[in-house]
């Protein structure tokens, strides 16, 4: 799937909002990417970054769901 230019200005928005996290561009690529797609869930090894970062398409207090449990 190919990022939008809105999926890159999300990207540096989640980038500068959790500067002080060192959140990686690739765990920002896929939050950017889950909020296009409504998911979720998501495949991810990191797990720190996914536990903090709060995606818009989820209710208040949501993170996203991560794989494998």
């Amino acid at each position: 799937m190919e990022v939008s230019p809105y999926g890159y200005r999300r990207m540096s928005e989640l980038l500068s909002t959790y500067a002080s996290l060192r959140l990686q561009a690739v765990d920002a690529c896929v939050v950017a990417l889950a909020e296009r797609l409504d998911l979720r869930e998501v495949a991810a090894l990191d797990r720190r970054d996914f536990s903090v970062v709060a995606p818009r398409h989820l209710p208040k207090g949501q993170r996203l769901r991560l794989l494998p449990d």
